[in-house]
Parts: C-alpha cells; structure tokens; sequence
C-alpha cells in the first residue's frame, strides 16, 4: 500500500472540510493548518485508517467539539485531543 499525505496548510482556504475527505482512506498524513476553514471537523476523519500526523490547527472552526465516534480511530482522536478538540 502506498502512503499519502495531503498538505494544503498556509493556503487561505475557507469553509468547511468536506465530508468526503473520509473517501481518502489511505490518507497516511493530512495538514490543514493555518487557513481560515470554519464549520465543525467532520466525522469523516475517523475513516482515516493508517493516520500518522494530523494537523487541523490555526483555524476558525466554530467550536471544539468532534463528535465520540472520532475515538475509534486512536491516532486521529490523539492528534484532536492534542489540539483542543473535546467530546461532548
């Protein structure tokens, strides 16, 4: 299997990530940061099965809070927990 990473940080996207980012399953890293996306994170990351660094930082997301399925996948919840996102 061939690892992937996405890195569009620092590129002034705004808006939501799109659910569909979850359709990117091999996704090995992904990096958003520094951009002024908004919205909540979508669920869709937990898809992200051989996660190895997630950086969602610097943002302007509506709130914190991902919702509890994000715990299955432990490294992506390990990156989350670590940049302030809770589970209500």
């Amino acid at each position: 299997m061939r690892h992937t990473g996405l890195y569009v940080n620092h590129n002034n996207l705004t808006g939501p990530i799109p659910a569909k980012i979850g359709n990117l399953v091999n996704l090995w890293q992904f990096n958003v940061s520094r951009n002024q996306l908004s919205g909540s994170v979508p669920n869709e990351i937990k898809n992200f099965v051989h996660l190895n660094y997630l950086n969602l930082s610097e943002n302007e997301y509506l709130d914190k809070v991902v919702h509890e399925d994000m715990k299955q996948n432990q490294a992506a919840w390990r990156f989350l927990n670590e940049q302030g996102f809770v589970v209500p």
